[in-house]
Formats: structure tokens, sequence, C-alpha cells
């Protein structure tokens, strides 16, 4: 779980790369699986989407 949490912390990684440079990352940090690497995609959507409602609010 703290992995997880210093991943998502470190999501500055993301800025500026394609989802083949990402999906390659993310592969190097332990998520090998497409099934894996989708559910993080997920996760950072929401977080992603969480930023941008409380920006508005």
């Amino acid at each position: 779980m703290i992995f997880l949490f210093e991943f998502l912390v470190g999501l500055a990684f993301i800025k500026g790369k394609d989802e083949y440079e990402v999906r390659n990352e993310l592969s190097t940090l332990g998520w090998d699986k497409e099934q894996n690497q989708n559910e993080v995609f997920e996760a950072i959507d929401g977080i992603q989407g969480q930023n941008q409602m409380n920006k508005t609010n």
C-alpha cells in the first residue's frame, strides 16, 4: 500500500508522455499486466476528476 501511495505522489512522471510510454513506466514499477495497468489508469482518472472538481468549487 505504501508503494502505491509513493507512486500516486509521483504522478508527475506521466506529464508529457503518451499512453505507451506510461504503460512502459508502469511495467518497470511492477505493473506488467495490462489489467493492472488499466486499474492504475482508472485510479489516475479518478484522482484527476476529483482535482478538477475541487478546482471548480
